[in-house]
């Protein structure tokens, strides 16, 4: 009687006109353009930086900051919508005021020890966004009709998302990046520009098509959710992506123990009767898709077009009868036999009937011979033997690697992307963790990880046992769309990097708030009378307004700082740089933003191109500056290493450049360039200090040469272990190695090991590069020493070098 009596205090409250009524209606216009808008702009993909080209950073950054921007004003909107509206009444509002240890967790670890100051930075920012997202979500939904209208809005976008991928698709838009061509064939990406996300997406908008069309009653509701339910899964089907066809009936039979019985049935029907239609067109918009990707033919597209609307028309109308003539029979015998516990009996039945389907169609090879080649080799090849789930174990391998570097409090935002090289088994390069909760991990530790993902498992635990008691009664489908969306995106991100995607991670964050705020809940027995909350009531939203504000200003300083580039970047283009402007505007921007590494990037190679035209020792001195400034900020970046090691070699500083060399080879072991320079160095310096008389500086010298090359086939011994499956990156020894190498033990009279090392480097083609001659003649010297010879190979050097010979001789007279 409680809970009844709370329940009809709230919805009298929610309905009240006052103070929050405008607030309200600002929050539900920005919720709905940000839903309609952002995925255009590639997801507001939250990238890593883009290595040695830092320009193209800026065209991901612009739309992330005007997007902060905004969402920081809605930010400070609803601190002050909270100051008249709300008050701590039930344990729900406990979640509005925990969401925001997520960005606390992100400050914190950027505070401890990041490993990128721009990524870890930007990542408080963004899970800013998030909570943002979250608090909209669980306020907009206290009110039915706003929680309709976000739900109608999200499934509407995603419609959107899906017709621009098939507009691409069927040439009749040109957006570079939605259509790619990998080893498997051409891929549908849509937005994301990244097959595997959007299938992610696709999977959130088929399951939610298939809800709502099973749930409305009136047929015109049924048909228009229906209708998008082929073009949905054609798209699934045209990314290629083997996790997005596994994951799709995994989250389907997941969903379904929360729905009612006739509801699920209706659901199965709506997504048989689509697929069908799906999988029979597949291969002529395959076929059509790639003629047209080719070159345009208006007849062709026209006639892709009309395939594709009468497989829909159909599809809907199935499923427009069957939702009309034939739910309503079963909704009648499961009320007359009482089937208590349907709902969880009857997904278990769809998995054991799916997987007996799925044997005796794969072995009679009906849906192989359905769908096109590319489409069915790729469901062929689903094992877990296939390269890609093997590359991902590898990658949760090295990410627990750097959790035990980085235990409690994580590496801050992007650790992964700035982290990886240094601790990866082989050289692969993947900027992404493709898993969301070990990417979470790397980032914020466990302490910060367990703080994040409690939250988000209470908010399912208190949604999951609220519709289990209501799951039968209308209440039960108020915020379903919010789960489906939310759980599909969620899940599938536990082997992609979906919520990388800053639309993607609102999207879930938002869903989840609604989710919260659809449950029934008794009130706190205190309420809101009891003092300690009538001081959080007044605390919370001061601190969100300020923090709000604070955001705002950065926000719009970053913001302003990348139009500043821009301006930069656009004075390069037309080649008429004048450094006293363009230096000043650089400080400017970096001093406004320190931890921005591409405005120092883009500052060092102005001062390098000016000092190779104007030979001022000055702009060398000044870059030196903006490199150690660089890797303050980014110990482990590529870039940094790499202009820090040039510009010690430009000074001649071989000792300085050594120790570059060191730091660089540790954090990049699987870069064959570091160890080819190390070995140089540790061989230029080992003969000059020989030349001085320092003969245990040179044999120190010698003998760490020596231990790169160990290293080197230490890890060439470990790419031995790597499952056979993946395709491991060269690692290849450069044969200036081998002469270095072979030169060492040469001179300290190891003959049988230089020779041995020596043979690895030779070609058949002696003129093939530079260090071939110098390779043979080591050789040669090594055989003689031990009073063998090989004069096959003495004939060939000479042939292409006449002084062969006395280089021979001298290399023998010089011991």
């Amino acid at each position: 009687m409680q809970t009844s009596t709370y329940k009809e205090l709230r919805a009298k409250m929610n309905v009240e006109e006052g103070k929050g009524a405008f607030l309200r209606w600002i929050f539900l216009g920005f919720t709905i353009c940000f839903l309609a808008v952002a995925p255009f702009y590639q997801g507001l993909f939250f990238s890593a930086r883009v290595e040695f080209a830092p320009f193209r950073k800026l065209d991901y950054d612009l739309p992330m900051y005007i997007a902060l921007m905004i969402t920081f004003v809605v930010l400070g909107l609803i601190g002050i919508y909270l100051f008249s509206k709300w008050s701590i009444r039930d344990y729900r509002d406990f979640a509005l005021i925990s969401i925001g240890f997520i960005p606390l967790v992100y400050f914190i670890s950027f505070l401890h020890a990041p490993a990128s100051a721009q990524m870890a930075s930007q990542s408080i920012y963004v899970q800013f966004m998030i909570a943002a997202f979250f608090m909209l979500g669980m306020l907009l939904s206290e009110h039915e009709r706003a929680s309709a209208v976000i739900q109608q809005a999200i499934m509407a976008a995603g419609y959107v998302i899906v017709m621009f991928g098939l507009l691409v698709w069927y040439g009749n838009i040109d957006s570079p990046g939605v259509i790619i061509e990998d080893s498997n064939g051409l891929r549908l990406t849509s937005v994301f520009t990244y097959a595997n996300s959007y299938a992610g997406m696709l999977i959130a908008i088929i399951l939610g098509s298939a809800y709502l069309s099973a749930r409305y009653r009136k047929w015109p509701f049924v048909a228009i959710h229906a209708l998008f339910l082929v073009p949905a899964i054609l798209s699934l089907i045209l990314t290629l992506s083997r996790g997005g066809l596994i994951l799709l009936p995994v989250i389907f039979i997941l969903i379904l123990p929360l729905i009612p019985l006739a509801k699920q049935m209706t659901m199965l029907f709506n997504l048989l009767a689509a697929a069908a239609g799906s999988i029979l067109i597949s291969s002529f918009s395959t076929s059509y898709g790639i003629q047209l990707q080719d070159s345009f033919s208006l007849d062709i597209s026209l006639r892709a077009w009309g395939i594709l609307c009468v497989a829909s028309v159909v599809s809907a109308l199935c499923i427009v009868m069957f939702g009309r003539w034939v739910s309503p029979l079963i909704t009648a015998f499961i009320e007359k036999k009482k089937l208590k516990y349907g709902n969880l009996y009857f997904p278990i039945l769809i998995m054991l009937a799916g997987a007996g389907g799925f044997l005796l169609v794969s072995n009679s090879g009906i849906v192989g011979r359905l769908l096109p080649p590319s489409i069915s080799q790729r469901i062929a090849s689903i094992n877990l033997q296939q390269h890609s789930v093997q590359e991902r174990f590898v990658f949760y391998k090295d990410a627990l690697k750097i959790l035990q570097e980085y235990p409690l409090l994580g590496a801050g935002g992007g650790a992964w992307a700035s982290l990886y090289q240094k601790f990866q088994d082989y050289g692969y390069s993947s900027r992404q963790a493709h898993n969301y909760i070990i990417q979470t991990l790397t980032d914020v530790g466990i302490v910060g990880a367990l703080l994040i993902f409690i939250l988000i498992l209470g908010i399912y635990v208190a949604f999951v046992r609220n519709a289990m008691r209501n799951w039968n009664t209308e209440q039960s489908g108020r915020s379903m769309v919010y789960f489906i969306v939310g759980s599909a995106i969620l899940v599938h991100s536990w082997m992609d990097f979906d919520m990388s995607y800053m639309y993607l991670s609102c999207l879930v964050f938002l869903c989840l708030g609604g989710m919260l705020s659809g449950i029934t809940v008794k009130p706190i027995p205190s309420g809101a009378s009891s003092k300690p909350f009538q001081i959080v009531k007044w605390a919370y939203p001061s601190i969100l307004i300020v923090i709000s504000l604070m955001l705002f200003i950065q926000s719009a300083i970053l913001l302003q700082g990348n139009m500043n580039i821009r301006q930069v970047q656009e004075q390069l283009k037309q080649g008429n740089v004048n450094l006293s402007e363009v230096i000043p505007a650089l400080d400017s921007a970096i001093s406004a933003n320190p931890n921005i590494a591409e405005y120092r990037l883009i500052k060092i190679n102005l001062l390098l191109t000016a000092f190779n035209q104007l030979k001022d020792k000055r702009y060398i001195q000044q870059a030196v500056d903006a490199v150690q400034a660089l890797k303050r900020k980014e110990p482990f970046d590529k870039e940094a290493a790499e202009y820090e090691y040039l510009l010690a070699v430009g000074n001649q500083d071989e000792q300085q450049a050594l120790e570059a060399a060191s730091r660089a080879m540790v954090n990049n072991p699987w870069n064959m360039t570091w160890y080819a320079r190390m070995i140089s160095l540790n061989v230029s310096l080992g003969e000059k200090a020989q030349a001085e008389g320092k003969a245990a500086d040179s044999q120190k010298y010698g003998d760490d040469a020596l231990s790169v090359y160990d290293q080197i086939l230490a890890n060439q011994k470990h790419l031995e272990t790597v499952p056979k499956s993946i395709a491991v990156p060269p690692f290849a020894v450069s044969s200036d190695i081998y002469v270095n190498i072979g030169g060492i033990l040469y001179k300290r009279g190891e003959y049988r090991l230089a020779e041995e090392t020596l043979q690895k480097g030779l070609t058949a083609d002696l003129s093939q590069d530079g260090n071939q001659k110098q390779l043979a003649l080591l050789y040669l010297a090594s055989k003689r020493r031990q009073g063998q010879d090989d004069a096959a190979l003495y004939d060939k050097l000479i042939a292409i070098d006449a002084e062969a010979g006395t280089k021979l001789n001298g290399l023998l007279e010089g011991m």
